[in-house]
């Protein structure tokens, strides 16, 4: 992951002191999911719901490196992306908290998209296999016309 910030201070219109910095990092996400399956007997196939379930999830920081800040250079620098290294440990580590939740809510949200439907899925197969044995529709097709006008 590509980082960057800038920190700027102004005092009436003037520009106190401006720093930059680029870092990059690389974040791990570990998660542990229970999943059940049921079927909605309401259509004809039953249509498949999938549920996960997070039961622990972890990001982890597993390399940073401030690349530049500002025009500076050095081993203030480095102790610098060491601090800055230690920040984030404790941010990610302050997230984990609330993250399993979070990624909960937001498979519920998205619930409809874990459906699998047999009957949509054979709907759809049977259109095209239906397209492609008509030559005429395939003919239409080609020529960007309707199959009816064709008929």
């Amino acid at each position: 992951m590509q980082l960057y910030g800038r920190l700027q201070e102004w005092y009436r219109g003037i520009r106190l002191f401006s720093i930059s910095a680029d870092a990059w990092s690389d974040v791990e996400l570990a998660l542990k999911c229970e999943l059940s399956t049921s079927l909605d007997s309401t259509k004809l196939p039953p249509d498949v719901l999938i549920r996960p379930n997070i039961t622990s999830a972890e990001l982890k920081l597993v390399q940073f490196k401030l690349q530049r800040l500002s025009k500076a250079d050095g081993p203030i620098v480095r102790e610098f992306g060491d601090g800055l290294e230690d920040i984030l440990r404790k941010d990610l580590r302050d997230k984990n908290e609330r993250l399993v939740g979070k990624l909960n809510r937001q498979i519920e949200k998205h619930q409809d998209d874990l459906r699998l439907s047999v009957s949509d899925w054979m709907k759809q197969t049977f259109t095209k296999s239906k397209e492609w044995l008509n030559p005429v529709s395939r003919v239409a097709k080609k020529r960007g016309a309707q199959p009816e006008m064709l008929s």
